[in-house]
């Protein structure tokens, strides 16, 4: 296999991980406003130097938070994917093994 072609996969496999990983930013960015929202209600409650805080400040706290949820779950989504298909290619690897060794072909790994 050449360079060029080892990360290359079908067209299938690219919308399913585009699928899984755009779930996933959706999922982190509610959770993320969620907590947001949350730290917001604990904050104004407890906090004089929150309360303080003009409009854009508050808002670059949601939008701080509301972001790094959702790259985290993203990036952990991509991160299972690509594990899961690591795992199925070495199934792959040992089936064809295995196939070859019932068929009497020698196959260097």
């Amino acid at each position: 296999m050449s360079y060029e072609n080892r990360y290359i996969h079908d067209e299938r496999k690219r919308k399913s991980a585009f699928e899984i990983s755009s779930r996933a930013l959706l999922l982190g960015a509610v959770q993320g406003a969620v907590l947001s929202i949350t730290a917001h209600a604990v904050l104004l409650r407890f906090s004089h130097g929150f309360k303080n805080l003009r409009t854009p400040l508050k808002c670059a706290f949601h939008t701080i938070i509301i972001g790094s949820v959702s790259a985290w779950k993203g990036e952990k989504s991509v991160t299972d994917y690509r594990h899961h298909m690591s795992l199925l290619m070495k199934k792959k690897r040992e089936k064809m093994i295995e196939e070859a060794a019932e068929n009497g072909i020698f196959i260097e790994e």
